[in-house]
Parts: structure tokens; C-alpha cells; sequence
């Protein structure tokens, strides 16, 4: 369940996370999103992403993107994701690149 100022939490762990670079199994995009879960909401996300995804480096991380199961254990984890048209502020989306990669992303409200 999100915090009753969920609003002002998310813009202050979005202002903390632009500090942190990328960095696969410590600050990449399912640990972002899982970060601003619990920044918003009272869910242990970034403790059980941890134990989900267990990558450290790019191939470690390419084999479960190449497959396009991110969205499953994502949604082991987190939730079920939301089609992009009913996104609001705060929730989480599967994004796909031009290669046709996965990434988990936070919807910021515009």
C-alpha cells in the first residue's frame, strides 16, 4: 500500500537515484524500480528483487533479458505490470528498446 505522501517520497527518491550510476546488480533497472516501490509504498522490493535477480554483470543480465522473461519474475516480485494507456504516477512498466530489449521503468506522471 503507498504512503499517504507517496507523492512527495517519490520526487525525493528520484532526486537521490539521478546520483547513482548504473551499475548491473547494485543500481540497474530493476533495483531502480524496486527502490522507488519502497520509497512510495510499505513493500520490501529491493530486498526480494535482490533475491530474484541474481545478476553482477551484463551476461549475467543479457541471459534473462534475451529470453523476454524479465516481465515474469518482475511480476513474481513486484506485481502485476500495467499496460502503458493506464499508467499513472508511481507505476512500474516494461519498456522495450529499438534492439528489442527489456527494461523496467517508473512512470514519473507525464
Amino acid at each position: 500500500m503507498r504512503y499517504p505522501d507517496w507523492q512527495r517520497r517519490f520526487w525525493m527518491a528520484i532526486d537521490e537515484q539521478r546520483l547513482s550510476p548504473f551499475v548491473w546488480g547494485e543500481n540497474d533497472c530493476v533495483l531502480f524500480a524496486a527502490g522507488m516501490a519502497d520509497a512510495i509504498s510499505d513493500g520490501e522490493y529491493v530486498r526480494r528483487a535482490c533475491e530474484a535477480f541474481k545478476w553482477t554483470n551484463v551476461r549475467e543480465a543479457a541471459v534473462i533479458l534475451a529470453t523476454g522473461v524479465l516481465r515474469t519474475h518482475v511480476e513474481t516480485v513486484m506485481g502485476a505490470l500495467l499496460p502503458w494507456p493506464t499508467l499513472g504516477m508511481g507505476d512500474l512498466g516494461l519498456v522495450l528498446d529499438d534492439k528489442g530489449w527489456q527494461s523496467l521503468a517508473i512512470h514519473d506522471g507525464s
